[in-house]
């Protein structure tokens, strides 16, 4: 799968306003980031994570791989619309995840 980053990264920066090297390289990263969904599912799972890790704490880590994966899924949707709006839809990854934090750190005060 890492091959592929290579690949996808080469042709974003020699073809990056075609729509369909857009498709291409947030298809490679919606399935990355699905398999690394399924690897911690697993884990979690078949209680293979570290017993320092609590429910609250594996339940995040898994929000925290499902939100980049969404928002990538989410954006090949939106380059049909207009390609740059998806690009730039990207950045949603870093506002959710701060928000996301904020939240969990208030509740884990409670």
């Amino acid at each position: 799968m890492l091959h592929l980053f290579h690949f996808a990264t080469a042709l974003d920066l020699k073809y990056g306003n075609f729509h369909f090297v857009f498709i291409i390289y947030a298809s490679i990263l919606t399935i990355t980031g699905s398999i690394l969904v399924i690897v911690w599912l697993h884990a979690s799972k078949q209680n293979l994570l570290d017993k320092i890790v609590s429910k609250i704490q594996a339940k995040l880590m898994l929000y925290d791989l499902l939100i980049p994966t969404g928002i990538f899924m989410i954006s090949i949707g939106v380059s049909f619309v207009d390609i740059k709006i998806a690009q730039y839809f990207w950045i949603l990854i870093f506002v959710v995840k701060i928000v996301g934090r904020k939240r969990f750190a208030k509740i884990r005060k409670l």
